[in-house]
């Protein structure tokens, strides 16, 4: 219904809820990594709201006038202050988050040919991933610069980066159902490194833990979860049950 809500998980209660903020579906929510009291949203209505959760308040909108906005994405360092955002025409957009140039468009990128599901800022400020509808991950720049379109057999939903072993890796879900983890410290070489079968269809969600960066999870229309850990067996992972319909989001605590 495009209203936004804060929950206290130790108190197991609503500490903010709005309405009458976005005026459709809101398919994203990140906070910024630096700054744990400001939200951004991103909704089907085109737009993407900047909040301080401490009032709830909408602090500034910015309109990508790229169709429906899929997901955002905050970069790695405290001092980038920048925001990165997919849509469903296929493009990347940037824009300022600097207290005096804030919602200033700061450039675009035509990653897909079609919708953009998700984006991923690496813990490199100038590697980006995509994914997209039109069967690829794509790696790129925030100037534009496309580095390499890492080509699937259908539609990719997700993508995550995770520093491990002294190396940049990234992971893909795909509608095949398969999980892949790519080795990307040369964005124009990728290297595939591992194809994870646990889902029986199509995998959505993927995300690294942000304390342990050889483990991820993956959700799936199979109303499951997979927890895999790349420096064991990776292929046996613990397949987590209990939802009746699909998983779709996921998220780490931030402890891990």
């Amino acid at each position: 219904d495009g209203s936004v809500g804060v929950y206290h998980m130790g108190r197991r209660q609503w500490v903010h809820e709005t309405v009458l903020s976005h005026c459709e579906t809101i398919f994203t929510c990140n906070f910024k990594r630096s700054d744990k009291n400001v939200l951004a949203t991103g909704s089907y209505d085109g737009t993407i709201k900047m909040w301080d959760v401490t009032r709830m308040a909408v602090t500034c909108t910015m309109t990508p006038n790229a169709g429906v906005v899929y997901s955002i994405a905050w970069p790695p360092n405290a001092d980038d202050h920048r925001l990165a955002c997919s849509t469903s025409q296929g493009k990347v957009l940037f824009f300022s988050t600097a207290p005096d140039k804030m919602g200033v468009p700061l450039g675009q990128v035509q990653a897909h040919k079609d919708l953009v599901y998700n984006l991923a800022w690496s813990s490199q400020p100038q590697l980006l991933a995509s994914a997209g509808s039109d069967g690829c991950a794509v790696l790129f720049s925030p100037d534009g610069k496309i580095q390499h379109r890492v080509a699937h057999p259908g539609g990719v939903f997700d993508v995550d980066f995770s520093f491990y072993n002294g190396s940049e890796l990234l992971a893909t879900t795909c509608v095949d159902g398969v999980v892949r983890i790519f080795n990307v410290d040369d964005p124009g070489a990728v290297k595939k490194l591992h194809e994870l079968r646990g889902h029986k269809i199509k995998s959505f969600g993927v995300k690294f833990s942000p304390t342990v960066p050889s483990m991820l999870a993956s959700s799936s229309d199979d109303k499951t979860v997979c927890v895999w850990r790349l420096d064991g067996d990776a292929q046996r992972p613990v397949v987590l049950k209990g939802h009746v319909e699909k998983t779709r989001a996921l998220a780490w605590h931030c402890e891990g």
